[in-house]
């Protein structure tokens, strides 16, 4: 992730990490994609790079990116290519898909 100027912060960190518990070489080519780019612009992890790019790096906007990055992940995941993320403060916050959120609480 230090490679990737774009998100390279705590969240960038986490969300690698926590994507890499359900798929690491899913988790890699969001790190590689955020830092390089990819030539597949229909791409969620492409997608989610322009819209970083458009709003750069905002505090105030860190949780919308992040819900935004899973949102991203979970595409990827599941195969769909949304043509755009969208987070609202008043829908619930995302959760990664496949992610045994019991097994990281039992190591915190």
């Amino acid at each position: 992730m230090s490679r990737t100027r774009l998100y390279n912060n705590q969240y960038g960190y986490v969300l690698h990490y926590l994507f890499s518990r359900v798929n690491a070489k899913l988790a890699d080519e969001f790190a590689e994609v955020l830092a390089s780019g990819h030539t597949d612009i229909g791409r969620p992890f492409v997608r989610l790079r322009e819209t970083l790019i458009e709003h750069g790096p905002r505090t105030d906007l860190r949780r919308k990116n992040a819900a935004k990055a899973i949102k991203a992940f979970n595409a990827e995941l599941n195969g769909d290519r949304p043509k755009m993320f969208k987070f609202s403060e008043i829908e619930e916050f995302p959760e990664i898909d496949g992610l045994d959120y019991e097994a990281i609480a039992e190591t915190v």
